[in-house]
């Protein structure tokens, strides 16, 4: 049967379809998660704000906490969830601070630990599938971070290959050469020195 569980998280990274789906899909694909709108019909009535998640067995269900974020994929926008609704994220909203459960560098991809709070997104360990942002400034264990999750990030010392992918390297470093096993795209280079952070779901490359 479906279950409702809670997102503990206080964001995740990975792509809904959409937020304004009423009416499940007929033949949905495997891993596509959809934001439930008020007013769905069928086995998404009175479910509003929750985030569906089909796999093989059916639809499983993840009831957001306050501060939840992703990307809705059909309008090209980050939300995040206020404990009442879903909001678009505004480019200020989009560089938010979270405590570093590490040392961390800036200009680093990160990724939410299980408290919430940042550490290396580790290529190639699972968990760095799921990216949170890439980060403004540097922070010591227990400092705050700010972390971009969208919009434009300069820097002069890059040399990026304009109009490529950007993709997570070894321990959260930012590249342009795709690993072996899987490749995660975190931004696209506008210029050389210029990126547009866009977390995409990662891509499987290997087994």
């Amino acid at each position: 049967m479906p279950t409702t569980v809670e997102l503990t998280s206080l964001g995740f990274a990975v792509a809904v379809v959409s937020r304004s789906t009423a009416a499940p899909p007929l033949s949905p694909t495997s891993g596509q998660k959809y934001i439930i709108p008020l007013g769905a019909t069928g086995a998404w009535a009175s479910k509003t704000n929750q985030v569906a998640h089909y796999l093989l067995t059916g639809w499983q269900y993840y009831q957001p906490v306050r501060g939840a974020y992703t990307l809705v994929l059909d309008e090209d926008t980050n939300v995040q969830y206020d404990g009442t609704e879903w909001r678009a994220l505004s480019n200020e909203a989009r560089r938010p601070a979270y405590i570093a459960s590490e040392a961390i560098s800036a200009l680093r991809v990160v990724r939410a630990s299980a408290v919430g709070h940042v550490v290396y997104a580790r290529h190639p360990e699972d968990e760095s599938k799921y990216p949170l942002g890439i980060t403004i400034n540097a922070a010591s264990a227990n400092g705050l971070v700010n972390v971009a999750t969208a919009g434009e990030l300069s820097d002069s010392s890059w040399s990026w290959t304009p109009g490529a992918p950007v993709l997570l390297g070894a321990n959260g470093t930012l590249t342009q050469t795709a690993p072996s096993t899987y490749t995660v795209q975190v931004a696209a280079a506008l210029t050389a020195t210029t990126i547009v952070v866009r977390i995409n779901p990662p891509i499987i490359t290997a087994a």
